[in-house]
């Protein structure tokens, strides 16, 4: 169904990945179908940022969102957070919030071919990447777009834990085999994609604590939910800890300056 939605000219797909992962392999919807649009996330923090600017929600309201990401749980999440939002802002009313269940790792095993999937899937493990089974390696080389960051020569691999040296980016950047001495020599001349551009992420973070509370009152007030029945609570109740082994109901009273009307004893076992 994800794969089909992507024919859709009303849909948009959001890559909830961080730029670094799309840089070596995103989904390319067919011709006259679905928008893709890259975040452009330097980490995982930066998403509501971005889903709360005015220029974001202009451009999934009133369309189909499709969110992805790499085995299915920062789109799931992502997803949660946008029915939230939706829920609470008159302005932001997409037609659907759909997550890719098993993210690009299932996507690809089940399109061998890969799909509309291009290029390779950015993986956290050993692994390092994934690629469609049935696909020439060549033509996925081919499809991945990314570059050196040095010589701006292509290359599609991350290897050497190289990262953006400007201010607190610190993203990891693609150094070739050509630049890995000088990369090595000088890593302050590292610089990710994002950073070269310039670009700055938004910056204004949503209270997620009561956006999420906000939604749940309109949800509850659009049921004829049960109304709660209001139960007595006793206001003149004392619990008494440390007590001595010689105490007893009469000196409690006298100590407490009052007089007890229930007493209930609490002994270890």
């Amino acid at each position: 169904e994800y794969h089909d939605a992507m024919k859709d000219k009303n849909t948009v797909i959001v890559d909830v990945r961080n730029a670094y992962e799309s840089a070596v392999g995103n989904f390319q919807p067919p011709k006259d179908g679905a928008q893709l649009i890259d975040p452009k996330m330097r980490n995982s923090i930066e998403f509501p940022k971005w889903l709360n600017d005015p220029s974001t929600q202009q451009k999934l309201n009133g369309k189909k969102v499709l969110m992805y990401c790499t085995g299915g749980i920062r789109c799931e999440r992502a997803t949660a957070l946008l029915n939230q939002m939706s829920t609470v802002n008159p302005n932001l009313k997409p037609q659907g919030v759909y997550h890719m269940r098993g993210g690009i790792e299932r996507y690809i095993k089940t399109f061998p071919e890969g799909g509309f999937w291009k290029g390779k899937n950015y993986l956290f493990d050993r692994r390092m990447e994934q690629l469609p089974s049935n696909k020439p390696v060549t033509q996925i080389e081919a499809e991945t777009a990314s570059r050196c960051c040095l010589c701006e020569q292509k290359w599609t691999v991350y290897r050497g834990k190289f990262k953006c040296s400007k201010g607190l980016c610190g993203v990891p950047v693609i150094v070739c085999d050509t630049c890995r001495k000088e990369a090595q020599n000088t890593p302050e001349s590292l610089m990710c994609d994002l950073c070269k551009e310039g670009y700055k992420a938004p910056q204004l973070m949503p209270d997620l604590v009561d956006l999420k509370r906000k939604a749940e009152s309109v949800l509850d007030d659009s049921v004829d939910a049960p109304k709660k029945v209001k139960t007595a609570t006793c206001t003149d109740r004392l619990f008494v800890s440390r007590l001595p082994l010689t105490i007893t109901k009469t000196k409690l009273a006298n100590a407490l300056g009052g007089k007890i009307h229930v007493l209930h004893w609490l002994t270890d076992k």
